[in-house]
């Protein structure tokens, strides 16, 4: 019996990669998946970011009858949890430490800048002289800069070859970096789905009235509707990630399609369990103020002092903190609040369990579209502070959503603060906390 000829699965119905309280019901994500009842091809790779929408995706595919097959590269098989896929192929693409040095290098030159403009402008001007010099830093040849997410010409080779075999139903990649996934379906004649978990075109076309260098080669404002669809190629088979109520203005996107948050069903962390140790902490008096910048954080480049003042500013106005960094910095008064038990540093979060937990009063976060997300579907005020990308727009949005932007003096917690000298931005990060709670 051939895949084809297989009967179709049974709809959708107990669990969902979408959860719409709140957010977009987008069933059309889903129906493309039952055309056929065989295995889903998934690409997914460079950073946390760009790869975390595959696993509820993967469980929900599973779920329905289908296989759910991961194409990724050495370092990002940690991500993907038990059970979530039928299989993980984490060698044909290599070990991606280059791609992942180079999305974290990215990610530290954008970070020293206060805007978007700001950043694409220095990355983009002189025909792409900040981007040169990147590559150059880290050996990457610009001309082949496209191979650099699959390891080579032999994983783009290996991938395609897969999608041609007789069992695969359907291909879903991540947009900015599996364009070569999209290839190999349209030659396999597969159908398939694109996913962007950026929404930094359709908001720069929205809000930003200032031009934007792009490679291009154009210093001009972005708000065609190619302009909407730039990351992804310009493909219509592309689809955006993002919630109803993350969209602010900017409902146009460019003719595709834009689903909601992907996020486990409710009751479900996803991404681990707390652990004892952790919960047992978070269980004791006083609300907790929870920070989070990232999976690769860029808060040490603002300033030497920027990640204790943040501490600090986040102690005084919040009885309890945990932050996701490595360790507290070496400063006396921040030790003295660790032995306290008042502040805790844990290298990575499972953010959000961490976020569904009841102590827990806000959330100081750099406004990756993730983690937006998950701090939304949990009910937990955001205290915004951007770094690069789309992370201003969603940090704007979120500003208004949460009434913060109508406040009579408001003023928004940026990375300006923290760079003043050592120790005058604790009261700005003080008074940022302190409006966060109650949720939304």
């Amino acid at each position: 019996e051939s895949p084809r000829s297989r009967p179709l699965p049974p709809p959708f119905r107990s669990r969902r990669p979408v959860r719409s309280e709140g957010l977009a019901e987008p069933p059309q994500a889903m129906a493309l998946l039952h055309q056929t009842a065989n295995t889903v091809l998934f690409s997914a790779h460079a950073d946390r970011g760009h790869f975390n929408w595959a696993v509820p995706l993967a469980r929900a595919v599973r779920a329905a009858g289908l296989k759910a097959e991961l194409w990724t590269n050495g370092m990002c098989t940690a991500w993907a949890p038990d059970g979530a896929f039928d299989v993980v192929e984490g060698t044909s693409f290599g070990e991606g430490k280059q791609l992942h040095a180079f999305v974290g290098a990215y990610k530290s030159f954008a970070g020293n800048y206060d805007s978007d403009r700001e950043a694409r402008k220095a990355f983009c001007d002189n025909e792409g002289k900040g981007f040169a010099s990147l590559c150059e830093k880290l050996g990457v040849d610009p001309t082949g800069f496209a191979l650099m997410s699959t390891g080579g010409q032999a994983g783009q080779d290996a991938f395609a070859a897969r999608a041609r075999e007789p069992d695969v139903a359907f291909v879903v990649w991540e947009a900015n970096w599996g364009a070569h996934a999209q290839k190999a379906a349209q030659a396999a004649l597969r159908p398939h789905m694109g996913l962007c978990p950026s929404y930094r075109c359709p908001y720069r076309a929205a809000y930003a009235e200032e031009p934007i260098p792009e490679f291009d080669g154009t210093d001009r404002v972005r708000n065609t509707q190619a302009d909407i669809r730039f990351d992804g190629g310009g493909s219509l088979d592309v689809a955006f990630i993002t919630a109803a109520c993350l969209q602010g203005r900017a409902k146009d996107t460019g003719g595709r399609k834009r689903f909601g948050a992907f996020l486990p069903p409710r009751g479900e962390s996803g991404d681990g369990d707390l652990g004892s140790d952790l919960a047992a902490w978070l269980a004791k008096e006083g609300r907790v103020t929870v920070i989070s910048l990232g999976s690769q954080s860029c808060l040490q480049g603002i300033a030497p002092w920027a990640e204790a003042d943040l501490l600090k500013g986040c102690l005084a106005g919040s009885p309890r903190v945990l932050v996701a960094s490595a360790a507290v910095p070496e400063d006396a008064e921040l030790r003295r609040a660790e032995a306290e038990g008042r502040l805790r540093a844990e290298a990575w979060l499972p953010l959000l369990a961490v976020l569904g937990h009841s102590s827990v009063g806000c959330f100081v976060s750099h406004c990756g579209a993730n983690s937006t997300h998950e701090s939304l579907a949990q009910g937990k005020a955001i205290v915004p502070l951007p770094f690069f990308d789309d992370q201003f727009y969603v940090a704007g949005v979120v500003e208004e959503a949460m009434g913060y932007a109508s406040q009579e003096g408001y003023t928004p917690l940026r990375k300006a603060a923290l760079r003043q000298g050592e120790g005058a931005g604790v009261a700005a990060v003080q008074a940022a906390v302190r409006r966060g709670p109650p949720g939304p």
